[in-house]
């Protein structure tokens, strides 16, 4: 679980800071721009954001592995985590192949198809941090239930969730005051990035920490 944690941040991470965010009130033009001149940088954009689906459900089975081993029992909040990366992981793929139709087509769409593609796209991009933030919220209530990391590590799981959740409710209001709540999310990111550091040094001094029983020998009859 801290191995794939860890991924999911950097490739995440990465996957943002190569992406070229194209805006709904940038014109057509702009956009072909972005996706003919800067074609190479977003083709590894598209790459990095369909590999996260394999840390994403990575980190969802390891959640699930880890609270049944330490509760004995199937944990709600791991299970909650799990639906919501599958989600999540799905968001993922269906962002990449929009983001891949606008750097194939490009070149030759009319303006109209690009907008065609463009709001979609930048709607998709906000909407998929909804079941980020519940996977994110859910995941960090599961390990305070198995009881694997610090309260404090636990809670900034829980703002970072609760901070991209918030930032969803620019949906309702794109293009007036409710549409600046989307910033929320940039802090709720680097809570993440925080989380996930801080979880895995958690789990892993725990892991080295706990006893490794030897393998009593087998006699022969």
């Amino acid at each position: 679980m801290a191995i794939s944690g860890v991924t999911l941040t950097v490739v995440a991470l990465a996957e943002m800071i190569t992406w070229n965010n194209p805006q709904l009130s940038d014109p057509a033009s702009r956009v072909r721009d972005i996706f003919v001149a800067g074609s190479t940088t977003s083709s590894v954009s598209i790459f990095l954001t369909a590999l996260t689906v394999i840390p994403i459900l990575a980190f969802a089975a390891s959640l699930r592995v880890l609270a049944h081993r330490t509760t004995g029992t199937d944990s709600v909040w791991a299970l909650l985590a799990s639906g919501a990366a599958s989600v999540f992981a799905a968001a993922q793929i269906t962002f990449a192949a929009l983001s891949g139709a606008l750097v194939a087509g490009a070149p030759s769409a009319t303006d109209h198809e690009i907008r065609l593609l463009l709001g979609p796209l930048t709607f998709l991009d906000a909407a998929r941090f909804m079941p980020f933030a519940v996977m994110t919220a859910a995941a960090a209530l599961a390990t305070r239930e198995a009881g694997v990391v610090p309260p404090w590590v636990v809670w900034v799981g829980v703002a970072s969730g609760a901070l991209n959740f918030v930032s969803e409710l620019s949906l309702l209001d794109w293009n007036g005051p409710l549409g600046n709540i989307g910033n929320a999310g940039q802090l709720g990111f680097l809570l993440f990035i925080v989380w996930t550091l801080a979880m895995a040094r958690s789990l892993l001094r725990r892991t080295s920490r706990q006893p490794v029983t030897a393998l009593a020998p087998v006699h022969g009859t």
